[in-house]
């Protein structure tokens, strides 16, 4: 959508329209969710995520990425049920970026600046306190089975950690990294 602006195309336009179609036919009422299209159960079933990699919350940054004045209804119900999951889900077990609860909190302080809330960005503060309080009484940020070792990196690392942190405190100074802005 960014791509048919800034070049003035439509072709971009009609391409991330299809996209939203296409995902759209994956979407799940049941678990208010769209599937992990490589991540299958025992039982062979599609798994669901909850994750800015996988899952409500990455499609719920997509499609706020795709919003500007006129919202259309079906791009607004993607984001009103990215900012449920995003929200009600018990925490993550790691925390990064990736597929942990800090990404998926991008998508309520995305939600909340874009679209006016504040519930959505004071939601988005309290969970970030837990995930703090979770960490100090582990002693430690989780980044999944490298807990024992130090990751650096952004997205499945502890600077990916410290960026999100900074921008809980700060949303309107730091940008939204996962929704490449």
């Amino acid at each position: 959508m960014r791509l048919s602006e800034a070049f003035e195309d439509r072709r971009f336009k009609d391409a991330a329209e299809e996209a939203v179609k296409y995902e759209n036919t994956l979407f799940d009422k049941a678990h208010h969710n769209w599937p992990n299209l490589l991540s299958r159960n025992k039982e062979g079933k599609l798994g669901f995520w909850n994750a800015w990699c996988h899952g409500a919350p990455g499609i719920g940054l997509a499609r706020l990425g795709m919003i500007s004045g006129a919202e259309e209804h079906e791009i607004m119900r993607d984001i009103n049920e990215s900012i449920i999951a995003a929200s009600e889900q018990p925490l993550n077990p790691v925390d990064h970026l990736c597929c942990g609860t800090l990404g998926r909190l991008d998508t309520l302080v995305e939600a909340g600046l874009r679209l006016g809330r504040a519930d959505l960005l004071d939601r988005a503060r309290r969970i970030t306190a837990q995930i703090v309080i979770r960490a100090k009484a582990r002693k430690a940020y989780s980044i999944g089975h490298h807990d024992t070792f130090y990751i650096p990196s952004f997205f499945q690392g502890m600077s990916g950690i410290g960026y999100q942190l900074l921008r809980m405190s700060a949303p309107l100074k730091f940008a939204s990294v996962l929704n490449f802005q």
